[in-house]
């Protein structure tokens, strides 16, 4: 098990884990780029998904170190490693939800500010549930964020390995 194995997040590689022996234990030693979110690393071992522990933000980005006894591995199922990802729960929620195209957003605020800050934005998805809709806005480099006004109640989430955030609106209104 002892190794260095490529980190996964999004269907792209992210950085590296380092597993070594330190006397008894067993040490997981991670640094990823930065991704935000509350992250958490996991290990692959025959066809099950392990985690490892929570990634915390460090001076390059994102990191752990974590060691486990022989027993703790054998506990968690982890006799060798297949490969490394990074989970997140907004990852995760999002794959479960289905998403479609939206070309109107503004059409689903009552504030006019934030219906006429959606006016000409591309790429927005949505999802229903019941009277609350999500929408999820794209975070692209070099392109301006189209719902600046709201950004800041926005949740960070991945969508088919691209970077969105998710708005709840229930009745026209940001709702949490």
């Amino acid at each position: 098990m002892n190794g260095i194995y490529n980190i996964d997040y999004g269907g792209k590689q992210a950085g590296k884990l380092k597993v070594y022996a330190e006397g008894i234990k067993t040490v997981f030693s991670a640094e990823t780029e930065f991704f935000p979110g509350v992250l958490r690393l996991a290990a692959v071992s025959k066809g099950s998904v392990v985690p490892i522990g929570v990634l915390s933000p460090s001076e390059k980005g994102l990191c752990l170190k974590k060691s486990f006894s022989r027993n703790s591995l054998e506990e968690l199922g982890l006799t060798n490693i297949d490969k490394a990802l990074i989970l997140s729960g907004e990852q995760e929620e999002a794959k479960e939800s289905k998403w479609s195209e939206l070309p109107e957003p503004g059409a689903y605020f009552s504030d006019p500010d934030l219906k006429a800050s959606c006016k000409g934005a591309r790429g927005v998805l949505i999802s229903k549930e019941g009277e609350l809709a999500q929408l999820a806005f794209p975070l692209r480099k070099g392109v301006p964020f189209a719902l600046m006004p709201a950004f800041c109640m926005g949740s960070p989430a991945v969508i088919d390995g691209k970077n969105y955030l998710i708005f709840k609106i229930k009745n026209g209104s940001l709702s949490e």
